[in-house]
């Protein structure tokens, strides 16, 4: 007898499927593969790598699929892959000799390590980790149940799971794939063919709100998470994806309060596990606490490096709750707070952890290009993105030229150049401003390629168009951005002069302040405080500035005016962190009930 079969679904798989068998060469004795209708080359890919492939007409059912392929099944134990899957390279004779220890009589079934990219696939840090009962026992009493997310349940005896450190590889979850595969419609589909009398059950509640959820039906995903946690247990498989899933949606629709009472759960049930950790930061960052999110932040990091000291997996859900959210938002609460040698080391730190975060790397490239010299920017930049692979040096390239900062990119152009690169014609054209070129630059024959806010500066710049003249709204900021940014402050104000709306200007201070431009940003300020026409995001960002100088009090007046505005617990919370007892007995009896909520809550 045989000791580990391998056994798939497959319908149109020709793209996946080599990579899925090549993986499990080292590892099993025998390949089952049942088609449920492929049209695609995949049965004669299959043929390739095992004589055992068969037909089953496909009838919406996972589970009676599954359990075709195990009927063909000769191991001992039985490994299920699906061909978006593929297996880790190494620990293959350490399985096998532990399955050939192990009594295939007992209905034994083994935990799996799943990783599932995210995105577009090709970023590591871009992984929501899970676990799934992939290898079992083959003594036929184990077998497949529910049409979709089937689940294995045991005829006579109650299943023994245990967990080993193997992993699969998931990328069913990438952008291109569920696109190519409208797996959504499929699903769909298939949940309500289950409806019927499966209404009060947890597990059909939490796969129907993932269904909602990856649909972006925020308010029916929250509605069937809320009636799966009524009857979820903490032991229950599903339990803590269900929990950080349902807090995750009750952060984007604001619901603060039950978001809280989620993570207080969380915290009480698996207070190791890093996501209540950063869910918990998140939230407070929400309600204006911004150390204490800092706090939070920090905690994950410090359980993820010690887990990697001790050589083991940390306790985490989701990939990016270990270091990537925590180091990107630490990023943004010390700029905020004007601590910018942190903000850059923790915007270092984000990039490390994920290199493709392409917009963290501007706002690094921005602040750098304020405040460090062109050599020690470029020393910095070529540890996070080595200059010999041809991609990073376009990439460093454009960041530089979107930053303004010529010095960087006439080195990084120095190398495209040595290295026989081409570049695209929107960063030819910024190149040659940023180079203050005498010549005038024709966009006539690529103008549809470019950026609106470009060619609008080109106009203003180059031909002599007054600002007055530019019709396009949509780019206004982004314009103004430019020309600030590329030193041509004449122009600037020229342009900023004939801004008649005070939300715009509104929006600009903000965004001028994420780009380091503290001074820019106060002028844009005092403009809007002298026509009284500060929204309440500008009042807190003015407060902000206020407490960074050591001026609580005005800070205050500037939080309880946008609080007056706006009943955001942002306010709250940042008076509660930056000032005085004395101002906050200064508030009403409404804003210190929600105030002394929120304190005795976190």
């Amino acid at each position: 007898m045989k000791l580990l079969s391998l056994c798939m679904i497959v319908k149109n798989e020709q793209k996946l499927l080599s990579r899925c068998l090549e993986s499990v060469k080292t590892l099993v004795d025998e390949i089952i593969i049942v088609d449920t209708g492929s049209t695609d080359r995949t049965k004669a890919i299959a043929l390739e790598y095992t004589e055992h492939v068969y037909d089953f007409a496909w009838i919406n059912d996972f589970a009676a699929a599954r359990n075709e392929s195990l009927k063909y099944a000769t191991g001992k134990w039985i490994l299920i892959l699906d061909a978006d899957e593929y297996i880790e390279q190494y620990n293959h004779e350490e399985l096998r000799k532990l399955l050939s220890s192990r009594p295939e009589r007992k209905p034994e079934v083994f935990l799996l390590n799943i990783m599932n990219l995210l995105g577009d696939g090709d970023d590591e840090t871009q992984v929501l980790k899970s676990q799934g009962a992939r290898l079992f026992a083959n003594n036929g009493l184990i077998y497949y149940k529910q049409p979709l997310h089937e689940q294995l349940t045991c005829e006579k005896q109650k299943l023994i799971l245990q967990a080993l450190p193997f992993t699969i590889y998931h990328t069913g979850y990438t952008s291109n794939v569920v696109n190519e595969q409208n797996k959504s419609a499929r699903n769909m589909l298939i949940l309500e063919q289950m409806k019927s009398g499966q209404e009060t059950d947890p597990y059909y509640q939490f796969v129907l709100g993932n269904q909602y959820k990856s649909t972006d039906e925020k308010q029916e995903a929250l509605q069937c998470y809320y009636r799966s946690y009524e009857k979820s247990r903490p032991t229950d498989a599903w339990y803590h994806y269900l929990l950080t899933s349902l807090i995750g949606l009750e952060l984007q629709t604001s619901e603060f309060e039950q978001a809280n009472v989620h993570i207080q759960q969380g915290l009480i049930t698996a207070p190791d596990t890093i996501d209540y950790h950063c869910l918990h930061g998140l939230l407070l960052e929400e309600l204006g606490f911004l150390n204490a999110a800092s706090e939070r932040y920090l905690t994950c990091i410090k359980f993820t490096e010690k887990a990697d000291a001790a050589g083991r997996s940390p306790n985490v859900l989701e990939m990016s709750h270990r270091k990537v959210i925590p180091y990107h938002r630490l990023a943004e609460i010390a700029r905020q707070q004007s601590r910018l040698d942190d903000a850059i080391s923790y915007w270092s730190k984000t990039l490390q952890n994920q290199p493709k975060n392409y917009s963290v790397l501007q706002q690094y490239m921005d602040h750098l290009t304020l405040f460090m010299d062109p050599e020690a920017i470029v020393n910095r930049l070529n540890e996070l993105y080595p200059s010999h692979q041809p991609l990073h040096i376009l990439l460093l390239h454009n960041a530089a030229l979107k930053a303004g900062n010529l010095a960087v990119s006439v080195y990084y152009n120095q190398l495209l150049i040595h290295q026989h690169l081409q570049i695209n014609a929107l960063d030819s054209l910024l190149f040659t401003m940023l180079s203050r070129s005498a010549s005038c630059p024709d966009i006539t024959e690529t103008k549809s390629l470019i950026p609106v806010s470009v060619s609008a500066m080109v106009d203003i710049i180059y031909h002599n168009v007054t600002p007055e003249a530019l019709s396009q709204q949509e780019p206004l900021m982004d314009t103004l951005l430019y020309l600030l940014k590329y030193g041509h402050t004449d122009h600037y104000y020229a342009l900023l002069e004939t801004v008649e709306n005070t939300e715009t200007i509104n929006n600009l201070a903000a965004a001028i302040s994420r780009i380091g431009r503290t001074d820019e940003t106060v002028e844009l300020l005092e403009l809007l405080l002298q026509h009284q026409a500060l929204n309440a995001s500008s009042l807190q960002l003015l407060g902000q500035l206020h407490v960074n100088i050591g001026d609580p009090e005005s800070a205050f007046q500037c939080w309880l005016q946008a609080y007056q505005l706006e009943h955001s617990p942002l306010f709250i919370g940042l008076i509660h962190e930056n000032c005085s007892s004395e101002n906050v007995r200064m508030l009403n009896t409404e804003i210190i009930d929600s105030a002394h909520r929120w304190m005795n809550n976190i």
